[in-house]
C-alpha cells in the first residue's frame, strides 16, 4: 500500500461512519485537484495558528488552533454513496446522501487553551471540496482528553468526543466539541455540545 494512502486510511478510522465510499488518488501539493484548486491554496490559509474564543459551561477562554501539514503529498477522493445507502426516494422516502469529491490533506492538529482545558495533539486531515474553505474532524475516547475540560462523564458509558472545525480563506474559523455516550441508567444514546467557537 502506498504510504500516503496508508496514512489517510489510518486517519479515517478516527472519523464517524460516513454514508460515502471513497477511491483515493495521490496528488502533489501543487497539482490541480479534480475541481481545479490545489492543496497549496488550501494550506495557504489553513496552515499555521488560528486564534479564537472557546465557549464551554465553564465560561469563555482563548483557543489556539494550529495545523501543520504531514508529508509532501495529498490525495483526491472520488466519493459516491455506499450501496447500502442508495435508495429510491419515490418508494421509501429517503434521499441519497450527498457525496462531493474532496481534497484530503494530512495534518497535525493542535488545540490549546491558556488555562489548560485543552492541550490536544492529533494526526488527522483537512478536507476541501473547493478552494474557499476546509474542514477537519477527529474523534477520540473522551476519557483520554489530555486537558482539564470538565466533560461531566459521570453515569455514561463509552463516551466519545468529536471535534469539528472549519477554516475559510477569509480567515474565519468555526467549530465545536460534541460528546456522544450511552447513558448507563437506561442504555439510551445521548449527544450534546460541550464547547464551541467562536464564543457568541
Amino acid at each position: 500500500m502506498r504510504p500516503l494512502l496508508a496514512m489517510l486510511i489510518a486517519t479515517s478510522c478516527t472519523l464517524s461512519t460516513s454514508p460515502c465510499e471513497e477511491v483515493l488518488h495521490d496528488l502533489a501539493l501543487d497539482a490541480p485537484s479534480g475541481y481545479g484548486f490545489t492543496a497549496e491554496e488550501v494550506l495557504g490559509y489553513a496552515e499555521g495558528v488560528h486564534a479564537t474564543q472557546l465557549a464551554t459551561r465553564e465560561g469563555e477562554s482563548p483557543l489556539l488552533i494550529q495545523l501543520q501539514r504531514r508529508g509532501d503529498n495529498v490525495a483526491w477522493a472520488e466519493r459516491a454513496p455506499m450501496p447500502s445507502t442508495t435508495s429510491n426516494e419515490a418508494t421509501d422516502g429517503y434521499a441519497e446522501p450527498v457525496c462531493d469529491d474532496q481534497l484530503l490533506v494530512p495534518v497535525r492538529l493542535e488545540l490549546r487553551t491558556p488555562g489548560g482545558q485543552l492541550d490536544e495533539r492529533w494526526d488527522t486531515e483537512l478536507r476541501a471540496s473547493d478552494a474557499s474553505s476546509a474542514r477537519f474532524t477527529h474523534s477520540i475516547d473522551a476519557r483520554r482528553l489530555r486537558g482539564s475540560l470538565d466533560l461531566d462523564l459521570e453515569g455514561t458509558l463509552d463516551p466519545r468526543l468529536r471535534v469539528e472545525g472549519t477554516l475559510t480563506a477569509g480567515g474565519s474559523t468555526t467549530g465545536n466539541l460534541r460528546l456522544t455516550a450511552t447513558r448507563a441508567s437506561d442504555g439510551e444514546k445521548v449527544s450534546w455540545v460541550v464547547g464551541a467557537w467562536p464564543a457568541r
